[in-house]
């Protein structure tokens, strides 16, 4: 078994009393040969839809990017990844492309060149990642869309459950990251409910994303 742990500050006071967050992730040996058999029976459209309003400012943008680096890892060039970010606009920043070594790039740099500022609008960017299912061409045995937000959205929550189910009507999951103690769960709850996948918090992205893939 191989644990690695994440945290969001390098070091801290030895008599400090505060809670950390940190990301921690634990891999079998033989993860990477299971996931190899799974990429020869057929690779996975994901779609990544990534709040970068200004609510997820500081150490949950950081956590957002290092989610979607762990993610990255695990596909491979059977794999076709798309991502799109949105505030009070969405924007999709790749299209969904093979994980080759030059689509691996540009998905990396992507992430790396993420940061935070303005509204938020979640159906906006659900919406793209709809319409990114629905025009796809050459489509994928498995396909999952995942939201990584706080869930801190002014508007009726009618809209995103709409939208997660046509993304489940179409054969995708979808599965929703909260960031910050302060995400609203009981929202990306039930977008979760609606998508047909549990509500996760970005503790352990290795082995969520294992079983997604």
């Amino acid at each position: 078994m191989i644990i690695s742990i994440q945290g969001e500050h390098q070091a801290v006071a030895d008599e400090s009393d505060q809670k950390l967050t940190a990301i921690v992730s634990v891999r079998s040996p033989d993860a990477d040969a299971a996931s190899g058999t799974q990429e020869r029976k057929g690779g996975v459209d994901l779609i990544a839809v990534l709040d970068v309003s200004g609510s997820m400012d500081g150490d949950k943008i950081s956590h957002l990017r290092q989610t979607l680096l762990a993610a990255l890892d695990l596909l491979g060039p059977a794999d076709r990844l798309s991502l799109i970010k949105f505030n009070s606009e969405a924007q999709r920043l790749t299209p969904l492309t093979c994980i080759s070594d030059a689509g691996r790039a540009a998905a990396q740099s992507a992430i790396i060149s993420l940061t935070a500022g303005g509204g938020t609008s979640i159906a906006t960017g659900l919406e793209l990642a709809v319409n990114v299912l629905a025009g796809r061409r050459q489509r994928n045995p498995v396909c999952g869309i995942i939201l990584l937000t706080d869930g801190q959205d002014g508007g009726p929550p009618g809209p995103l459950l709409a939208l997660a189910a046509q993304a489940r009507a179409a054969g995708a999951n979808v599965s929703c990251f909260g960031y910050g103690g302060d995400h609203d769960s009981r929202l990306l709850e039930n977008v979760a409910e609606a998508g047909q996948v549990p509500h996760l918090v970005p503790v352990s992205p290795g082995p969520f994303f294992h079983d997604l893939l």
